[in-house]
Formats: C-alpha cells, structure tokens, sequence
C-alpha cells in the first residue's frame, strides 16, 4: 500500500470520526432542548389542602391569596382559577398582566403564550382579537375545561367583585408601564380594592400616581437594598419567597428587620402548614399559596 494511499484512508477515518463527533453533540444538544422545552412546558401539580388547626381558624389577620387563581385546581391566570378561588373562599387572588399591541390589558404569566397554549405569540406584539384565537392546552384539570381562552383584566376584576375576593395584580418589569392609568381605571371602575405587586420599584412608583392601594415589593431574598426601596415607596410593604431558608433562618431574623423599619410583610410560596405556623409566629399574615384553602 503506498504512502498516500495510506494517508487518504488516515484522513477518510479522521473525517469519520470528526462527523461522528458532530453528529452525537448534535444529538445531545437536541435531547438537552427537547428535555428543557419539556420541563418549561411541564404543569405543576399540588397537594390541595385545607387550613384546620385552630389557631389559624381564629386568626382573622390571616389573609390566604391564590397564586395565578387557584392553580392547583385550574389552568393559572385564567377565569375559572379565579372562580374556583373564590368558591374555595380565599381572601385574595393574584394575576399577572401584559398589555396587547392594541391596548387590551390581559392575564398570562409570561411575556410568551408558549408554555401553556396551542400557539406561540408574543402578547405585547399581538393584537386581541388574534390572541382569543389561542386555546390552552396545558394547565391543571385542563380536560374539564374545553376551549378556554385568554382572561382579560376587566373579566378578572368582575369575577373578584362578585366573590368578595381582593384583586393582586402584579406589574411586569418594563410592561407598558406608561399605561399603568388604564389599569388602575379599570379596577376603580370595577369598584375594587386592588393590591399592586412587582419586582420593580419603578413599577410601583409609576403605578403610586395614579393609586393610592397598598403596594408590595416582590424580593427573593430580603436585604437592605429591598427594605430601602420599599420604605421609599408610599404605603409599600416587602414580599418575600418563602421557599428561601434565609428568610426564615435565626427565628426569621431578616423578616423582623423589615418590620423594625415599618414595612408589613407578605410572602408567597407558601405550601405547607409548618410555613404558615413560622409566619404567623413571625407575625406576617398574607400568604400567596398555590394550593392551601380554609
């Protein structure tokens, strides 16, 4: 065999090897996108229970909000979550809020209807009427519920009305905000007592001109850079997650220093008794809850 006989098929296996190489990274990088999508996509689901010990039951600071409506039982952030919530009695129910590209202000937690529904759009890039076009497909008990469709703020606000249920609405990061008065419109129309969520303090600012409702600073962690930013905020409390041990680590130590600085509390991931208990005894009483009902 000669010399550059032997160096074509040195380079033939070289160049096999290469493509077999390329070929398994694509595979991998295909298998670590479709689990990912799979996780993104992947319904939550929870244990309902419901709040019996006597010390809660006689509590009557004790202010149970349903995270996205009642999401245990129904698809989140849509009408029959919230009608669920408030069937099931709770004291609160909160939303999150895009603005359509024609101005319709609507319930979908993310900036994309990807997770949940038939079709991707874009909410803030998306008129409406081609929004209410899309079906969920994804959510708890969906099969109970055919053909439903996106919730807009003032359906929302109306179901809250009718069953004495207060309105926590949480403001996206840079959503519109320069058309915050719309919201705040329409939940003094409705004749509801809203509470306004966010992130961002900006958010909160912007939406403190045109509402004087009580506010919260959503935060992980608490520290002394949320504390600040919500003492500088008119009638604006801290919310915490309480999923996150520092919070409640040194007998809530963290939580204590935002009340010492005159800042009420609230927090939300909270699905278990034993929370609730910590929280009561750290005398923080509005708890966002996916699944526990009175």
């Amino acid at each position: 065999m000669n010399e550059k006989l032997t160096k074509q098929i040195k380079d033939n296996k070289n160049k096999l090897i290469i493509c077999g190489i390329i070929v398994a990274v694509i595979v991998l990088i295909a298998a670590i996108i479709g689990i990912s999508v799979h996780n993104y996509r992947k319904v939550d689901t929870y244990q309902v229970d419901t709040l019996q010990f006597t010390e809660m039951n006689e509590n009557k600071d004790v202010k149970l909000i349903a995270h996205r409506g009642y999401r245990a039982i129904a698809p989140e952030n849509t009408l029959p979550a919230y009608e669920m919530a408030g069937q099931a009695g709770y004291w609160g129910a909160e939303c999150d809020v895009y603005r359509t590209k024609d101005g319709v202000w609507v319930l979908h937690h993310d900036p994309k209807t990807f997770r949940l529904m038939d079709k991707s759009k874009k909410i803030e890039k998306t008129d409406y009427e081609d929004l209410k076009e899309l079906v969920y497909e994804r959510g708890n008990n969906i099969e109970q519920y055919p053909d439903l469709r996106i919730c807009t703020l003032e359906e929302y606000l109306d179901r809250c009305v009718y069953f004495n249920v207060t309105p926590v609405i949480e403001l996206k990061g840079k959503n519109n905000t320069e058309y915050y008065n719309e919201i705040a419109t329409s939940v003094q129309k409705a004749k509801a007592e809203a509470i306004y969520i966010s992130y961002e303090k900006k958010d909160l600012e912007e939406m403190r001109k045109y509402s004087d409702s009580k506010m919260f600073l959503l935060t992980g962690k608490i520290d002394k850079k949320s504390i600040k930013s919500a003492k500088e905020i008119k009638d604006c409390g801290i919310e915490f997650d309480a999923s996150k041990k520092e919070n409640t680590d040194n007998d809530c130590k963290l939580i204590k220093e935002a009340q010492s600085e005159g800042l009420e509390t609230a927090a939300w991931n909270v699905n278990d008794f034993d929370m609730i208990r910590t929280l009561m005894n750290a005398k923080t009483y509005y708890y966002t809850t996916d699944s526990i009902t009175y």
